[in-house]
């Protein structure tokens, strides 16, 4: 496993709770067994980032996601996902285990991804956003208005790609969000960051750190309403990730 700057082996857990010797989360789900499925996974990213051209890369630079291309990470040990999920504290934003309580911060979330941290805000639980005029315009390309689109669609769309015009940062933006900031029920894109700007350009006045922070939370919230289902979708992607980085970097 990797994060962006260290290369990590993490052996595979076994037990109910799957964490580490002496490390078992404080809350966790006691005899629950079902399958912990994540709906955002950085794999699809990875699929795609390797094959861009030089020309494509660089666009993405000036965008303002250098660090992504650097992304190292891209698989994690069901069992071991779902511990970090169970140990997370939605309220106070921290990772709870019996060694004690590491918080997460916004800080963190830059150092780890450097996405920009300043900006226009997110409304991740806002479902009064309508598609605007730039979204509609941007699903028609798809042959469609309706906002079924499927992530798989952006990708293959991102793979025929000839140069990074407006419309390849857009369809990367979508991507970027759907798999590794906030992802969305039955494999969905997340096309909410075309309602919040009209050129790609803007995504850099744009408060992502805090965006993953919101996701984070608003994820677990979602979590817990859905934990007594046989399987437990987990619609929101960093927080395996961050907490998995800050875990071992706090207790190194």
């Amino acid at each position: 496993l990797y994060s962006l700057n260290t290369r990590i082996y993490v052996k595979p857990f076994v037990g109910s709770n799957a964490g580490p010797k002496g490390l078992t989360p404080e809350g966790s789900v006691k005899g629950k067994t079902g399958k912990f499925k994540t709906r955002c996974t950085p794999q699809r990213l990875h699929q795609i980032l390797g094959n861009l051209t030089e020309q494509h890369r660089r666009g993405i630079k000036e965008l303002g996601f250098g660090s992504i291309l650097e992304l190292r990470f891209w698989e994690l040990p069901s069992r071991f996902g779902r511990w970090l999920v169970e140990s997370f504290d939605a309220n106070r934003c921290t990772l709870d285990m019996k060694i004690g309580r590491l918080h997460i911060t916004v800080d963190d979330i830059e150092r780890i991804l450097g996405l920009p941290k300043v900006g226009q805000l997110f409304k991740v639980n806002d479902k009064s956003i309508s598609a605007s005029k730039q979204c509609m315009e941007w699903r028609t390309r798809y042959g469609t208005v309706q906002s079924t689109l499927s992530v798989t669609s952006v990708m293959e769309k991102i793979a025929g790609s000839r140069k990074p015009n407006k419309w390849f940062y857009f369809d990367f933006l979508v991507l970027f969000t759907s798999t590794i900031v906030e992802g969305m029920k039955n494999g969905f894109a997340n096309q909410k960051i075309l309602n919040f700007i009209n050129d790609p350009n803007e995504a850099k006045q744009m408060n992502w750190c805090q965006y993953v922070l919101d996701s984070l939370q608003a994820g677990k919230v979602k979590w817990i309403e859905n934990r007594k289902k046989s399987s437990l979708n987990c619609t929101f992607c960093q927080l395996v990730v961050v907490l998995f980085y800050k875990f071992f970097h706090n207790i190194r």
